[in-house]
């Protein structure tokens, strides 16, 4: 066992403010990023501000162990990964520290989040120029460290152009602040600066003939902007600009402790035009022009990406005419909507003699089209991380850049390569700086895929260099480029080399990026295997494991995750559970951790949400993983009696609702003192948290329901309902319903005017007027049968907590009393959106029969019952009018059942309901996570931004049809919160 580990937490621990872990789940998690490679450190340092970096620096060097800085773990080339100690930026170094609108400039920690950056600067009508596209999850260390650029490059430049100061760490723990002003701090720096400042001068004749002639370069050290050789006839001495140095340096030269960045204005207005043409060299032609004429923003589109598009989002399928060989997305911005739509006239003119080349021309003219435009870029690309469970995106030729007007001909070339090779790829970029991203799609199981994936390389990088480009535009070298660098540089890379020697003479800064002894393709690094081992588990099973797989570790999740884009702490991370669950099939980690404390507790950060479902680029299931994970912890562990009660609420209700009596008891105690701090100290159940009031609950098992069952059997009772199409990634199982893991399909569920109604534990004991009796009003009031079957809670809780074999029996009895109605002609109606999905996607699963998949085929939400009436013209829209301002809250689980628009739409039919739109969030409570003591302050933390917008929107009445959400929003804005159903009662007057 390598003692390194033991000594580093013995040993540095105690000199930080933040933490040391070198725990084997740790270790594992910053094993891999959003890269095709994995390297496990022996330890992981999350730093609380500079003197922990330079404390950590310090102790590395006296005992030759390496150091990686690590942003946000989206690199694409390995430079977030190391052998060494990983230095975690993105858990306590992430604040704005300040923003000088009057000298645009602002001072950030590294792992402030790009766009969280932006949002602050905003304020101010400025903006950061580089902005690359994972902008919602990078982190601004990351940026600097690869010289990060983006779609608005052309005008705004990379990085390079816009950092005014850093604050470094050096090799051996000083630290050195560099501004335009000069260096302060740092006693060595003076040496090293004229050590520096010798070697580039003595460098200069060999490198500065070999910079790239693409205007967008990331490989290797920025000599030719660090140098500058002045100019003896204008009298300009030579000069040495740092700063330039440790740009795209990756933390090979020094790690970034703080930066200073440059803003820009904030355009006020922008216009955009979509051009399509029949081939490559057409294209070039067109963003040369486009260049020339100031635009802003060029964007490169191939055929194979398009094609994405136009098979898969049938919404922007329009905007891509048929039988196109390249398409550019063109950009102008300007001071006035008139003077930026000056540049799309000036196109326009351009294309009309020329009509022939030009297959179409589409200008946006509105805010919504120049959206819808860009939605054309930026829409193809999750579609390509689903589009196959065996061929994936592979990111190693992603990010060439070569002179524009070499454009038509490198992308030929590249065709050629892949065409030679067998393989499909995907081709897109920014076609104004002569920067391509290719994605050619690989099965990593297949037996030459590493050979292939050397060999397209190779090939790739020769045709780029030959067409006088550079194979790093702006991802950075890595681990992935360094080897081919002596190659692109071949006078440059000994001067490059003796950089890093002057900076880093001990070797210990993320060695092997940038400056490498490797000369071939690094698989010795690749992530994936074919290895697997025997857990006895349900992640034995080829489903489960492709699914595990299917994450690509992207970093997306750190914005869409309610736990993880709060926390920013990598183990609370949706990717984090894919990534333990990959080390636990492949024998990394042993089996016996998925019954580990520690374990379970990244998995409990995943608290069922589904937004990965229809967030994750790819799709991955996190949920059902993590409820898998959760399950194995439970069935040989079991639950605390907490979260028996808080997953019984339907026990709870009864007991508390049987009489009237009861229910009054039990309200005079909710919310005293006295229980709140009993139920915090005895019961684990937040004391803070306002619980709802008990109501005489909603009877269930009516005669409605009992008579329905002498109907006739319908003719489609033993088959299951006709299936529609599915998003890539979902399907039906056998005989129809959902299959285990994925996202729901699409579901044309069968719609009948007869309704057995499903109403959820909220609406039976907290809600009985607001939500139950509503909709069976409401539904009525559209002549519709409605019967209230008997029924028992849904079981969400408890499949959420890993508890599927408790919920075993009420699906069951669930089943024996909604089935024979939907056998009779019923459809099943859900108001609660969580109830619904339980049975739609969960029964399924834990029964897996085919009368839970042929329930689940007839089971809907009650808002899209009601849109899909109105779309047929059946519903009633002779509404009262309803004078009320409302702000309406659509829970997770709507979301992932597809509804979307449907809640506001009904409103918007009721006269005088205004509904008022909001940046909509997730809540924090999530069925029953926030309602735990231990993750109250969390959840709250998580819900204030919804809490904010719904408080900004002043509305007379908040809405949401989730019963949980209920129970958070009106305990965060401190006012009541009604069911949707409530106010088309109001409308129908009934």
């Amino acid at each position: 066992m390598d003692p390194r580990p033991a000594a580093i937490e013995r040993d540095l621990g105690p000199l930080l403010e933040g933490e040391v872990r070198t725990d084997p789940i740790t270790l594992a998690l910053f094993s891999t990023a959003a890269c095709i490679f994995r390297r496990k450190p022996i330890a992981v340092v999350s730093p609380c501000g500079t003197a922990d970096v330079a404390r950590t620096v310090e102790y590395a060097r006296s005992r030759g162990i390496p150091v990686t800085p690590r942003g946000g773990g989206s690199s694409l080339a390995g430079q977030a990964l190391g052998d060494g100690i990983i230095l975690d930026f993105s858990t306590h170094t992430h604040r704005i520290l300040e923003v000088d609108p009057d000298r645009r400039l602002v001072r950030v920690e590294p792992g402030a989040i790009h766009t969280r950056v932006q949002r602050a600067v905003a304020k101010h009508g400025l903006r950061l120029g580089p902005d690359p596209s994972s902008g919602d999850f990078c982190t601004i260390g990351g940026n600097v460290g690869t010289n990060a650029a983006g779609a608005h490059t052309l005008r705004h430049g990379a990085m390079k152009d816009h950092v005014a100061a850093l604050t470094v760490v050096l090799h051996d723990g000083s630290v050195v602040t560099l501004s335009e002003e000069g260096a302060s701090g740092g006693p060595a720096w003076g040496g090293i600066e004229r050590d520096l400042t010798d070697l580039l001068r003595r460098g200069a004749p060999a490198f500065l003939p070999e910079k790239p002639k693409s205007n967008k370069n990331s490989a290797g050290y920025d000599l030719w902007g660090a140098w500058n050789p002045g100019d003896l006839v204008s009298s300009i001495g030579p000069r040495f600009d740092p700063i330039r140095l440790f740009v795209g340096s990756e933390g090979t030269l020094g790690v970034v402790a703080e930066v200073t960045m440059r803003l820009v204005p904030k355009p006020k207005a922008t216009a955009v035009a979509l051009l399509y043409f029949a081939s490559w060299t057409d294209a070039s032609e067109a963003v040369l022009e486009a260049r020339g004429m100031g635009a802003s923003a060029v964007e490169a589109m191939d055929h194979t990406f398009l094609a994405f598009v136009r098979d898969y989002r049938a919404d922007l399928r329009d905007l891509v005419p048929e039988k196109v060989v390249a398409g550019i997305l063109v950009e102008f911005e300007g001071e006035t909507e008139e003077q930026a739509r000056t540049g799309i006239a000036a196109l326009e003119e351009w294309v009309a003699p020329r009509r022939g080349k030009v297959i179409d021309f589409r200008a946006a003219r509105t805010g919504e089209e120049r959206s819808a435009l860009w939605g054309v870029r930026r829409a193809a690309l999750p579609l390509v991380y689903r589009a196959s469970p065996v061929e994936k995106p592979m990111n190693f030729i992603d990010d060439t850049a070569v002179p524009a007007e070499k454009l038509g001909e490198y992308i030929e070339g590249l065709r050629a390569i892949f065409a030679k090779h067998r393989t499909r790829y995907v081709i897109f970029g920014h076609a104004g700086n002569g920067n391509v991203h290719v994605m050619p799609l690989m099965d990593p199981h297949e037996t030459t895929f590493a050979a292939r994936m050397a060999a397209m390389a190779e090939e790739a990088f020769e045709l780029t260099w030959r067409l006088g480009g550079t194979i790093t535009g702006e991802h950075g070298d890595g681990v992935l480029r360094a080897p081919y660098l002596r190659r692109q540089y071949p006078e440059s890379y000994p001067v490059m080399a003796a950089v890093k020697r002057v900076l880093d003479p001990d070797g210990i800064l993320n060695p092997g990026n940038v400056i490498s002894e490797e000369t071939t393709f690094p698989e010795k690094y690749l992530r994936f295997t074919n290895s697997f081992v025997a857990t006895g588990t349900v992640f034995d099973e080829p489903e489960y494991r492709a699914m595990i797989e299917l994450c690509h570790g992207c970093g997306t999740c750190r914005d869409y995750c309610p736990v993880g884009s709060t926390t920013l702490r990598e183990p609370h991370t949706a990717r984090a559970k894919s990534v333990l669950l990959l080390e636990v099939i492949r024998g990394e980690l042993p089996r016996a951790l998925l019954t580990e404390k520690p374990f379970k507790e990244v998995m409990d950060s995943c608290f069922n949400c589904k937004l990965c479902l229809t967030e994750c680029p790819s799709q991955v299931d996190i949920p059902g993983l993590a409820i898998a994970a959760r399950k194995e912890f439970v069935e040989a562990r079991g639950m605390p009696i907490r979260n028996w009660v808080l997953g019984r609420a339907d026990r709870v209700g009864s007991l508390a609702g049987a009489a009237h009596g009861i229910a009054g008891l039990a309200n005079l105690a909710i919310g005293n003192p006295v229980e709140r701090a009993a139920r915090e100290k005895f019961g684990g159940i937040a004391g803070k948290l306002d619980l709802p009031r008990f109501r005489r609950s909603f009877g269930t098992g009516d005669q409605g329901s009992k008579r329905a069952l002498a109907l006739p059997l319908t003719p489609a009772a033993s088959g299951a309902a006709p299936g529609g199409g599915h998003a890539p990634g979902g399907g039906h199982a056998p005989g129809g319903g959902h299959v285990r893991l994925g996202p729901l399909p699409y579901r044309d569920v069968p719609l009948s005017k007869r309704v057995a109604y499903f109403a959820g534990c909220f609406a039976r004991f907290h809600d009985p007027e607001g939500e139950a009796a509503a909709t069976v009003k409401v539904l009525e009031a559209n002549g519709i049968e409605v019967v209230v079957p008997e029924q028992h809670c849904c079981g969400i809780a408890l499949i959420t907590m890993g508890a599927e074999r408790s919920v075993r029996a009420d699906a069951e009895r669930n089943l024996r009393s909604l089935l024979p109605l939907v056998d009779r002609g019923f459809t099943v109606v859900a108001s609660a959106p969580s109830c619904g999905l339980a049975l739609i996607e969960d029964y399924p699963r834990i029964l897996g029969t085919d009368e839970a998949r042929r329930l689940s085929d007839h089971t809907i939400d009650v808002h899209q019952y009601l849109w899909r009436l109105y779309q047929r013209g059946e519903m009633r829209t002779d509404f009262r009018a309803v004078p009320i301002s409302v702000v309406y809250h659509n829970a997770c689980h709507s979301v992932a059942q597809g509804i979307t628009e449907e809640p506001i739409q009904l409103l918007k039919l009721i006269p005088g309901v205004d509904v008022r739109p909001i940046d909509d969030s997730c809540c924090g409570i999530a069925g029953t996570y926030g309602m735990k003591a231990e993750n109250y302050d969390r959840a709250i933390e998580i819900g204030d931004p919804l809490f904010r917008e719904i408080d900004r929107t002043k509305a007379e009445a908040i809405l949401t049809g989730c019963g949980t959400c209920n129970i958070q929003i009106a305990h965060g804005v401190k006012r009541p919160v009604v069911h949707t159903m409530s106010i088309l009662r109001r409308a129908y007057g009934v």
